[in-house]
């Protein structure tokens, strides 16, 4: 959908169709109004932002979609505060799971901060673990499990039974289901945790691409350590009055955002990434991992609901 797109940046015009059709399911387009700030001072984002339509002040610097600047680099990294002087699209790459692409074609890929690091940082630097207490780190990392596994390997099979929280520690792997690549993954990336909050099947085939290393977390333990603390509650509705409720229901109430949870990871490119979601509608399990996934995508975002506290499934 967003090949063509990508194309019209530099940092994409030397790739082949193959990887930039991999590139492009990672890519969102996000639509904001002028005077609406993209990136606050201080503030942080995931990935690469393009500007594709309209304008923006990046710090003292005004970028335009048809300048040069715009075409050859991000305005995203590299600038540190940004705001809409008019409409404007962009399109978001997320950079995290296609970086086995990405590190063969660094040259091309200007801008883009895909710089390998051990395996530990990028996991606690991740925005879920940002959430976690920095004292439970340690206790995170010491109840995990080392496992060696193999090029050809699959580390978990779509439709078994979700059991453990997985960490790739070395090697990489590719993410499939249904003779479809979903993403890739590197040192320091997760997985496993849908299955685990939800108490579904696993809904997808992880496969090692290389010789590796995968350390585990029981699931009473990422349900102790980890999603108690990363998922916020909000029990009282007046907490939410100013905040975006979310419906995780086929049919959602009436003022609420419809994001069904099989679509949510490819639905967010229409929220605004400085707003605050509360998930208020739906099974509580598929409200704690929305809440979840959202804040791995980097929004703000918290379960609302007086019924709330940590699923009992997960435990």
């Amino acid at each position: 959908m967003f090949a063509k797109s990508l194309r019209l940046f530099r940092p994409f015009a030397e790739l082949n169709w193959q990887e930039l059709n991999t590139v492009a399911q990672h890519t969102q387009l996000l639509s904001l109004p002028a005077n609406r700030w993209l990136l606050r001072p201080g503030r942080k984002l995931i990935g690469g932002y393009y500007l594709l339509r309209g304008t923006v002040r990046c710090g003292d610097r005004v970028v335009r979609q048809d300048s040069p600047i715009a075409r050859e680099k991000p305005v995203y990294p590299g600038s540190e505060e940004i705001v809409t002087l008019a409409p404007v699209q962009l399109l978001r790459v997320d950079t995290r799971p296609i970086a086995f692409l990405l590190d063969q074609r660094h040259d091309a890929i200007y801008g883009m901060d895909v710089v390998a690091e051990s395996w530990e940082t990028r996991f606690l630097s991740s925005l879920v673990l940002q959430r976690l207490p920095p004292e439970r780190w340690q206790r995170l990392l010491c109840c995990m499990t080392r496992l060696e596994v193999h090029r050809g390997q699959d580390v978990l099979r779509y439709g078994d039974a979700g059991e453990e929280f997985l960490v790739l520690r070395a090697g990489r792997a590719s993410v499939h289901a249904h003779g479809r690549t979903l993403s890739f993954l590197n040192p320091g990336d997760f997985f496993g945790e849908d299955a685990l909050i939800s108490g579904a099947r696993r809904n997808a085939t992880v496969t090692m691409l290389s010789d590796g290393v995968v350390m585990t977390l029981p699931k009473s333990k990422f349900t102790e350590l980890l999603l108690g603390s990363v998922v916020q509650i909000v029990r009282e509705a007046n907490d939410a009055q100013k905040g975006i409720r979310i419906s995780v229901c086929a049919q959602p109430s009436e003022g609420m955002i419809g994001l069904p949870l099989q679509k949510l990871r490819e639905s967010t490119g229409s929220l605004d990434p400085l707003a605050r979601y509360f998930v208020a509608e739906g099974p509580l399990e598929e409200r704690f991992l929305a809440a979840f996934l959202l804040t791995q995508l980097g929004f703000d975002a918290s379960v609302l609901g007086e019924d709330t506290s940590v699923p009992s499934r997960c435990c």
